[in-house]
Formats: structure tokens, C-alpha cells, sequence
């Protein structure tokens, strides 16, 4: 057991579904380095002939170690812009429901995915990803926890602190512009040859901040990377589907 497990509650072993990712255990497979290349070559080619993806700031993307990667959400295709954001092969956090999905399930076979229960807290997602930290995996989070129906930021869940401070990796601010124009949550389809923009901020870490203090963090960090910030609702400190303990308010 890890150090940033200790705290956390132990998983139930007949808990169903939340079984240990098989990379954590035995690393990317040649199959899952094969395929995930070959789809962010592919990625990239039809991004780049369809969506016209401008990427800024990449040399911010550490090359080696744990890392939390803070985007803001608003669209489907933003995991696989992240993808190409990174020349490291990501682990994403997908919300647990979209395993209901054959398609879905058939088409991240070879991918490193930790699926999260939004609707409760989810102490083994938490577990699981803390270890994949650890490791020196880079792993790829939405901190809104669903995508934005108007294109701005919504409410900032503090989970990112959680994670980032106990595993003691830093946090890099992504902002995507662009996305929700050419696919909206409400459109089945997609706008193709609509320009989208991917600014990457310089890495931070929240060691010795509150949840709070890492939320203002974040969303500064993703306003001035030019994020849409509009009217939200307040971030809540409080609500995180990954925060597993109370912390004292700060």
C-alpha cells in the first residue's frame, strides 16, 4: 500500500466493476503502445485536416513523471485533442456509465482508462488513480466532471487537489477553445473545418494550498490561458465525487 492510499478507505473485494486496471499492475502492454500510436497518428492526421488544431505551449507538457492534466470540458473531442497535446501515452478518467456502451468499451479495449462514479464518492477510481501517479503516468482529468452546455467553464470540482496533493504531482492547466463549436454536447454530429485552439499553462503544484486556494488556482491559471469564464455557478470545495475525506475548511 502506498503512502497516498493510507487515507483512503479499503475497497470492498465483491464490489463489482471496480476491479484493478490492468496497466497498473503490468504496465502498458505492445499491444495498447501499438494501437495508442497508431491512433494518435491517425488522430492527428484528421484533426489536422478537419478540425484545424492549433496547439500552443507544449513545451510546458513535462516529458517524465507523474502529472495531473487539468482541461476545461466541453466537447467529445476532447480527450483524444489531449492526446495530441501529449507525446506521452495518457490515462483517461472516463464517468463510469459510458461502460454501459459495447462500442465504447470495444473502442478503449487498448487505452488506460480509470472509470469514475460521479454520482457518489469513489474511493477505488481515487485509489487507482493516485497509484497510476505514482508510477509517473500522466493522467488526463476533466475538473468540471461533464462538459459545459454553453462553452464556458462550469463549477470546478476540487477532486484535482485531492489527487495532486497526495501524490505530490504537479497540475498542468489546459484550456481547449474551439471544441464546443464544432461539437456541442447537443449535436450528434459534428462541424467539421472549425479552427480549435489548445493553449497549455505551465505546471503548478498545491502542496500546502486548500481545496479553495487550488480552485482559484486552477481557474486563474484557466483564464489566462483565455478560458470562457461567463456566469457560473460557485465552485463547491465540498462536492467531489473523489474526495473520499473531509479536510477542515481552510
Amino acid at each position: 500500500m502506498t503512502r497516498s492510499e493510507e487515507r483512503l478507505p479499503q475497497k470492498s473485494p465483491a464490489a463489482p466493476g471496480l476491479e484493478m486496471p490492468a496497466f497498473l499492475e503490468r504496465g502498458f502492454t505492445p499491444g495498447m503502445r501499438l494501437v495508442s500510436f497508431l491512433t494518435t497518428v491517425m488522430v492527428h492526421v484528421f484533426f489536422g485536416l478537419l478540425f484545424r488544431v492549433r496547439i500552443r505551449g507544449s513545451e510546458n507538457f513535462p516529458r517524465t513523471g507523474g502529472l495531473l492534466l487539468a482541461s476545461n470540458h466541453t466537447s467529445f473531442l476532447d480527450p483524444p485533442i489531449l492526446q495530441m497535446v501529449s507525446r506521452r501515452f495518457l490515462v483517461f478518467t472516463p464517468r463510469r456509465s459510458l461502460r454501459a456502451s459495447r462500442f465504447y468499451r470495444w473502442l478503449t479495449r487498448f487505452y488506460a482508462t480509470i472509470p469514475i462514479e460521479h454520482s457518489r464518492g469513489d474511493a477505488a477510481a481515487a485509489r487507482h488513480i493516485l497509484r497510476a501517479l505514482e508510477q509517473g503516468y500522466p493522467v488526463a482529468l476533466f475538473p468540471e466532471q461533464t462538459r459545459s452546455s454553453t462553452g464556458e467553464v462550469q463549477a470546478i470540482k476540487p477532486g484535482f487537489h485531492f489527487l495532486a496533493e497526495r501524490a505530490r504531482v504537479p497540475v498542468l492547466p489546459i484550456i481547449i477553445r474551439g471544441a464546443f463549436e464544432a461539437w456541442p454536447r447537443a449535436r450528434r454530429l459534428p462541424r467539421c473545418f472549425r479552427r480549435v485552439d489548445v493553449k497549455v499553462g505551465r505546471p503548478f503544484r498545491v502542496e500546502g494550498m486548500s481545496r479553495r486556494e487550488a480552485v482559484d488556482r486552477l481557474r486563474r491559471a484557466w483564464s489566462e490561458l483565455g478560458a470562457k469564464l461567463g456566469s457560473t455557478p460557485a465552485d463547491d470545495p465540498g462536492a467531489e465525487s473523489l474526495q473520499t475525506n473531509r479536510e477542515p475548511s481552510a
